[in-house]
């Protein structure tokens, strides 16, 4: 993981059904809390887009003006919360 300004950089690699790739997710900070319990807890935010077709995701389906229902571009939020042990 490598930080910048204000976000770091995680990389690893994503497999979707026969296809890894390596990828680099943006992860945010986005605030630390002292729960009701005080428990000491950080929450992040990862964000990721990848090309669906990249993955071999080719549901084509389009409208009547061939626009595709599912763009080919979908972005990945992971949003997730780490609990300091005592």
């Amino acid at each position: 993981m490598k930080q910048s300004d204000s976000a770091y950089t995680l990389t690893g690699y994503l497999t979707i059904k026969d296809v890894t790739q390596l990828v680099a997710f943006t992860v945010f900070y986005k605030k630390t809390i002292t729960d009701p319990w005080g428990n000491t807890r950080t929450g992040f935010r990862a964000e990721l887009t990848i090309n669906r077709f990249d993955y071999h995701i080719s549901y084509k389906e389009t409208f009547g003006n061939n626009v595709l229902h599912v763009a080919p571009d979908v972005k990945i939020i992971i949003d997730t919360e780490l609990i300091k042990t005592k």
